[in-house]
């Protein structure tokens, strides 16, 4: 197989592999700290990623590199699957679990002691967002932080504010106030910055 075949054959295998995970070219690019323009080269056949690139790649479509370079485009028995929806159901699952196990600390604790604990629904809430923020980190690069952690400060403000009601705490939500620009601003340093070393990675790869 010449060089040229062989180019020709890796990008066939990316779209293959991004259309099976149903992803765009902008979503592979985020996921890789690249630019969609070089995922389109790529494809296109104009340049080719480097292995640590590739490596990446085959692991976001649970293939290996081989997979990647060999010619098999009569067989479909390993195509990649859209694993995002799969790791938003594990969120959604892993929320309501934290729900559940709410009921299951309120029942007990008014079976125990015959008094209402209805508090544990207000701490469940950021509990869950901390998870929410942690799986977003890792599955998504932080796509959803800003909204998640803007929900997990609210949440323990008002979890503060239920749990000493008779102390009149309300004060504190000025806490919130402060605290929601720096949230917006950080998050937007981080997705600036997460451009930033896609776009040089881009420009490395249009030197090769």
């Amino acid at each position: 197989m010449t060089p040229e075949e062989q180019k020709n054959v890796l990008a066939r295998n990316l779209v293959t592999l991004r259309t099976g995970l149903g992803l765009k070219q902008t979503e592979l690019a985020e996921k890789l700290n690249y630019t969609d323009k070089a995922v389109s080269k790529w494809e296109r056949g104009e340049s080719v990623p480097d292995v640590f690139v590739l490596a990446q790649i085959a692991a976001l479509g649970k293939v290996n590199v081989d997979w990647l370079l060999c010619d098999h485009s009569a067989d479909s028995t390993h195509l990649p699957k859209n694993t995002d929806f799969l790791h938003r159901l594990i969120i959604m699952i892993c929320a309501m679990g934290i729900y559940a196990l709410a009921v299951v600390f309120f029942t007990v604790w008014l079976i125990a002691f015959k008094s209402l604990v209805w508090q544990a629904f207000i701490w469940a809430f950021p509990v869950m967002m901390i998870v929410v923020i942690v799986l977003d980190s890792i599955w998504f690069h932080g796509r959803y932080n800003v909204l998640s952690v803007s929900a997990l400060l609210w949440g323990l403000l008002v979890g503060i504010y239920v749990s000493f009601i008779s102390y009149n705490l309300w004060p504190i939500f000025f806490i919130g106030v402060a605290g929601q620009p720096i949230i917006i601003l950080t998050c937007y340093f981080f997705a600036k910055a997460r451009k930033a070393k896609r776009k040089a990675n881009a420009d490395e790869t249009g030197k090769q």
